[in-house]
């Protein structure tokens, strides 16, 4: 039989007595039927101690169980907090709780039961309706059921249901259009009576990452095991100790990743029982073969998530603009030259530290003329610019870690799938850009923990050297960027802008890269659209600003001018915007309707013809 167990409250044996029944009155304070297990034989004694009340079950449960069982957390029993000799420290106060998360448990008709309630400080607990618009503490004689049971006897039938640990987790599957579900109070809490709302289905247990949740996953597959059509345990990668979905979310995790993840896991044997990831160094292949990961998803030329690339230029080959194509074409999902292909739109951030914030402004501005209105409104929303700052002020560089913390913070809070740095010699303190010691201790071993940490890629702006500018004196293009090998060494991925044929062309070269290569690409900037194009695609064509205005007037609609404005202004003063508006009264194209509103004369004739 486990050991018995004691814990001393602030609250008085009458405070608990009070939520209990058939107590008896005893010589040493009161006896009851323990409510964390199926007690027969009034196993839990009460009584008051020196500093609260004393509470043991002599079946053997856990005080912590009898504690949830009543509706209590140890929050609600210590007005002050114990110290390390087990006793109430003098002079402390425990922080009142508040309600941070209510989540209603609903039966098949979704009328409510019960709710789990999430305090902060963190606790739990459970409480049930007591009909008079108030709550009971406690759920004794209410019916357990699976979390967003409603939901789940509504989805798919053929839908793979997501069982996870906690009521955050399953909302946060459901945000991205996945069935998912939970057992009330957490972890080892899982009953029999839960498997026949699961009856048929496809199931995958992701466990949180300690042995509780190993634990749990195993007894939850062992449950279903015989009533589900399949069961699959599935250990996300990367998550931190004790981490959880949520967290895999947070760090850039998908519905597409977890569900490819999910389809290539194996399905649980309980002749076979799963090892979970371990802390140690040593894997066994067995083990190492069976973990799923998430699947590698290259972003820039076969460089992915959580790896480093460079782009390494010749002075005035037009880097920084090349970088802004390339953020441009990644956050509106557009094809760029052999770098980028057409895929899903991604969260960008670029940081530069050599451009003036007007002219970054202008040039981007510039750029996006040329793309349509659904690209513009996505490079609105995906692109996020860090330009010409200081941070308390003082310079803002990454060699230092206060800094360089913001940057991941802010990442992470951005969900950044690319962050672009240009250029690596004015973001980074470095005094010897020779030393291979000291370019990999302070910069590339820190961008690539900045990699990992927010799962994405860290591309790094740097310049070749005057050697491996002069045709024929570098062997290999790896080693043209100026300083330490060091800068090679940790890149995934390096892009070199060399100079071409002529002085209006340019060479894209691969200088590393792990995969499929491509051949040398000669380029051209078009200066009017400030975009980048090869032989096979020319240069997008850049309307004028009249253009831009009439392009507004696409039927007989009448635009007002603040709404003309909020089109325009993304690309020109008011002033210019006054002047497009006055010159397309005079020649005609615009009916001035009243003060303010302004028609095509064009379309206005075809309707009145109508």
């Amino acid at each position: 039989m486990p050991k018995t167990q004691t814990q001393t409250t602030s609250k008085t044996g009458q405070d608990i007595i009070g939520l209990l029944k058939a107590v008896k009155k005893t010589a040493n304070g009161w006896q009851a039927r323990c409510p964390a297990h199926n007690d027969k034989t009034a196993s839990l004694s009460i009584s008051d101690g020196n500093q609260g009340a004393v509470l043991r079950c002599h079946a053997g449960c856990d005080i912590q169980d009898v504690i949830e069982a009543l509706g209590l957390t140890f929050a609600d029993l210590f007005t002050s907090p114990l110290n390390s000799n087990g006793h109430q420290a003098a002079n402390q106060t425990q922080p009142k709780r508040k309600i941070k998360a209510e989540y209603d448990y609903c039966d098949e008709h979704n009328t409510l039961l019960f709710q789990a309630v999430r305090y902060d400080p963190k606790g739990f607990s459970q409480r049930r309706p007591d009909g008079n618009g108030g709550w009971i503490y406690n759920l004794k004689g209410i019916r357990a059921v699976l979390y967003r049971l409603p939901d789940l006897l509504k989805a798919d039938p053929d839908a793979t249901v997501f069982i996870v640990e906690g009521e955050k987790d399953v909302n946060a599957l459901w945000d991205i259009d996945l069935v998912a579900t939970c057992n009330p109070m957490g972890a080892g809490k899982w009953r029999k009576e839960y498997n026949g709302s699961l009856q048929g289905q496809d199931i995958v247990i992701l466990p949180d990452n300690d042995s509780t949740g190993h634990a749990h996953a195993e007894t939850v597959a062992q449950q279903l095991f015989g009533q589900a059509a399949s069961i699959k345990i599935l250990h996300l990668p990367g998550i931190p100790d004790k981490g959880d979905v949520s967290d895999w979310l947070t760090q850039g995790g998908d519905a597409e990743a977890l569900c490819v993840m999910a389809e290539n896991a194996p399905e649980w044997n309980p002749a076979i029982t799963a090892t979970a990831p371990s802390d140690d160094l040593l894997q066994s292949c067995g083990d190492f073969l069976t973990t799923s990961f998430m699947p590698r998803e290259p972003i820039i030329h076969e460089c992915g998530r959580g790896e480093l690339a460079m782009f390494a230029a010749v002075t005035n080959r037009g880097k920084s603009t090349l970088l802004r194509n390339l953020a441009l074409s990644l956050a509106c999902g557009r094809e760029l030259l052999p770098l980028v292909k057409a895929g899903p739109p991604r969260r960008v951030w670029l940081l530069d530290w050599e451009t003036p914030k007007t002219i970054l402004q202008a040039d981007l501005r510039k750029m996006k003329l040329t793309l349509t209105d659904a690209e513009q409104q996505l490079i609105d929303k995906n692109l996020a610019i860090t330009c010409d700052v200081l941070l308390d002020d003082e310079p803002f560089l990454l060699t230092r870690p206060d800094h360089l913390r913001r940057v991941a913070e802010a990442a992470k809070n951005n969900k950044s799938d690319v962050l672009i740095i240009d250029t690596l010699s004015a973001a980074f303190e470095v005094r010897d850009e020779n030393s291979n010691s000291e370019v990999g201790t302070r910069v590339m071993k820190p961008m690539m923990r900045l990699a990992r940490d927010i799962n994405a890629i860290v591309l790094l702006a740097h310049h070749i050297g005057k050697s491996g500018s002069e045709e024929g004196s570098a062997k290999e293009k790896a080693h043209l960027m100026r300083g330490a090998s060091a800068f090679a060494g940790f890149s995934s991925l390096i892009v070199n802008l060399l100079r071409g044929s002529s002085d209006d062309s340019s060479i894209l070269a691969l200088g590393k890269v792990k995969g499929e290569k491509f051949d040398d690409v000669t380029i051209k900037l078009d200066r009017d659209s400030r975009w980048f194009s090869d032989s096979k695609t020319p240069p997008p064509k850049t309307p004028t600003s009249y253009e831009l205005l009439m392009n507004i007037f696409t039927d007989d609609k009448i635009w007002e001018r603040r709404k003309i404005d909020a089109v325009m202004l993304k690309h020109f003063g008011k002033s210019t915007i006054t002047g497009l508006i006055s010159q397309a009264v005079q020649t005609g194209d615009l009916i001035v309707v009243r003060h303010g509103q302004f028609q095509s004369a064009k379309f206005a004739k075809q309707a009145s013809l109508v």
